[in-house]
């Protein structure tokens, strides 16, 4: 895999650790040649340790782990050779500290910088004075400060965005970018573990488009609003609801067989018949479900559950259809 194509955290953790270990060989390789062998050799230790993270980093595209040892790691070595010798690398501090915000969640990138200007503090004190030791801290506490806060607002505003992109404007159920991506993990699980069960229902409004031209786009509108409510009101917070296009919803149903997922989906269509949606008529809905098997791709998937819609459809509609053997085989449960 390319840089191009690898998240933000990877590509932190990456060029980070290059950027740390083109500072610290050529500084570590004087300090073996002045005779400074223990040293040396702690920082030897060090780029051996983010070295070996980031082959790690680069083979599997996993950051949670790496992240915080890449920063336990570089704190850990700095406080102990503040310890040990000099003082001077205390400064050193200040970008590590800053690079944990980028690779850590901001709760362990303060936890740890507490931990290590706490545990630095008996090697600075007794070699600086009063007035540089306050300074240093104060300087340190007002960036570690602006650090966090920086962290959590682009977290809150990523996590916006992310909504934004994958959520539908006017249901608030997930979109269908959304649908194609938990698709492809519930697959790539499958794969993974052969007892793994999913199941997807897709479901479509009854004469939607005559109750938007007889009372308009807008209750058409707050009816599609309506309906997505009370799905969400009668699935498990495990269970997702996406708007697949118009008046079509999809339903992913984990850990739920076809037979399962047709109890749902049942329960659902009697719930949105009887729920007196819009006073002014009945409102009902056409269900497809099916159950992901292995070595279906997603469009399979996706078609074998619209064709159980589609004869869902053709046979009165307000029903329930499953597929079977992968849309060979469908049976009507009305």
């Amino acid at each position: 895999m390319t840089l191009e194509n690898r998240s933000y955290k990877e590509k932190i953790l990456l060029y980070g650790s290059l950027l740390g270990l083109l500072a610290l060989v050529p500084i570590t390789v004087y300090r073996f040649l002045s005779g400074d062998y223990l040293i040396a050799a702690l920082e030897t230790l060090l780029a051996i340790g983010v070295g070996s993270v980031s082959v790690y980093v680069w083979h599997t595209g996993k950051t949670l782990v790496p992240g915080f040892l890449v920063s336990l790691f570089s704190l850990t070595t700095i406080v102990v050779i503040l310890h040990v010798k000099n003082p001077a690398v205390a400064y050193w501090l200040f970008p590590i500290s800053l690079a944990c915000y980028s690779i850590v969640d901001h709760r362990s990138a303060s936890v740890l910088n507490l931990l290590a200007v706490f545990f630095a503090f008996p090697a600075i004190y007794p070699r600086a004075d009063l007035h540089q030791v306050l300074v240093f801290y104060s300087a340190f506490t007002i960036q570690s400060f602006f650090a966090y806060i920086f962290t959590v607002a682009n977290l809150n505003h990523n996590q916006q965005l992310s909504q934004l992109a994958e959520r539908d404007a006017l249901t608030g159920a997930l979109n269908r970018r959304a649908l194609d991506e938990n698709m492809l993990i519930a697959i790539n699980k499958l794969k993974r573990n052969h007892s793994f069960n999913k199941s997807l229902i897709i479901l479509d409004l009854d004469h939607f488009k005559d109750i938007n031209d007889t009372y308009g786009h807008s209750t058409g509108d707050e009816i599609l609003i309506r309906i997505a409510r009370l799905i969400r009101s009668n699935i498990r917070l495990s269970d997702s609801l996406f708007r697949y296009g118009g008046e079509e919803f999809v339903i992913l149903v984990d850990n739920a067989n076809l037979q399962e997922a047709k109890t749902l989906a049942e329960g659902i269509r009697e719930r949105v018949e009887m729920g007196n949606i819009f006073e002014k008529r009945s409102i009902t809905i056409s269900l497809g479900v099916a159950e992901l098997k292995h070595n279906l791709s997603a469009d399979a998937w996706l078609k074998s559950a619209d064709d159980a819609l589609y004869e869902a459809k053709r046979s009165g509609r307000n029903k329930v259809c499953v597929a079977s053997n992968a849309g060979t085989e469908l049976a009507v449960a009305a």
